[in-house]
């Protein structure tokens, strides 16, 4: 006699609300910080973007070098 397989499913663990609680949280957090502080929010937005151009550049600068 052949013996069945059987795949194992993977259990859940934990529920999906989480994620979406704390990704609620987080946007209300941004969205009030941007209210009640706009002229600061646009300084650490500025420096945010300037950290991820700053990064592009440097990615770019190393892949220039192998040609």
């Amino acid at each position: 006699m052949s013996r069945k397989t059987t795949i194992p499913t993977p259990v859940s663990t934990g529920s999906k609300l989480m994620p979406k609680v704390v990704s609620t949280v987080g946007l209300l957090v941004v969205l009030v910080l941007v209210v009640k502080h706009p002229s600061e929010a646009a300084g650490w937005a500025k420096a945010a973007f300037g950290v991820v151009e700053s990064m592009a550049e440097g990615i770019a600068s190393f892949i220039r070098q192998f040609s």
